[in-house]
């Protein structure tokens, strides 16, 4: 991967995404970010002249297309490539190893990483809230935005908002704070339905019986 830079000219490679801002999980894929140079350039004048530009969509499908080739000869497999995106990006995988890649061409995210560093260090509890909201959403698939899911970006602040609009105290133990986020989205009428998509979050070692669950649905779906 070091070596696209030489490979393709004009192009630069760098991390981002959650291997970038502490968030990675251990099947998280590797999201890197290509520059265009001559792009990268043209945007630091304003974003009217930058990547998202219609002229300069064809000079971003060539530089992917030869990334892709590129990888090919180096061991990368099941390459898909997304180019009409707002930010085209080629998913492959490392053929040896197994780890999946998500090469993205789009601009500078620096700006979204401060955020979210910044914001795990005003709320303790945010990394593990996100991760636990992150795996349940991908047991169904719903955290692929290709097919309508959350992705992790939008998700991270859904749960940063909860934290704050409910006033989550620091010293908050998890548990607490997962709830007062579940809480708060239910009472801004946020499309989350725990029981119909078949989520269900519990305190460890204080799950009820199954009797007792459908004794209190009605009253534990009025309280969410």
């Amino acid at each position: 991967m070091e070596n696209i830079p030489t490979a393709v000219k004009g192009v630069s490679l760098s991390l981002m995404g959650s291997q970038s801002t502490g968030l990675a999980d251990p099947i998280s894929d590797v999201d890197l970010k290509v520059n265009v140079l001559s792009l990268e350039q043209k945007s630091a004048r304003g974003p009217s002249t930058g990547i998202g530009r219609p002229e300069n969509r064809n000079l971003v499908r060539r530089k992917l297309a030869q990334v892709s080739k590129y990888l090919r000869g180096q061991g990368f497999k099941n390459h898909v490539i997304i180019a009409h995106a707002n930010n085209p990006l080629l998913k492959v995988r490392h053929a040896a190893s197994g780890v999946d890649f998500q090469i993205v061409f789009s601009q500078s995210t620096s700006t979204q990483e401060v955020i979210i560093r910044q914001l795990m260090d005003e709320h303790p509890q945010l990394k593990d809230v996100f991760m636990v909201l992150k795996a349940a959403l991908a047991a169904r698939r719903l955290n692929e935005p290709a097919i309508g899911g959350l992705g992790s970006y939008p998700l991270f602040m859904l749960v940063a908002a909860g934290l704050k609009r409910g006033a989550v105290p620091v010293r908050a133990d998890h548990f607490t704070a997962l709830k007062r986020v579940v809480h708060r989205w239910a009472r801004d009428q946020t499309e989350v339905h725990c029981f119909q998509v078949g989520v269900n979050i519990y305190q460890k070692g204080k799950q009820p019986s199954q009797t007792t669950r459908q004794a209190r649905r009605h009253q534990e779906m009025d309280e969410v």
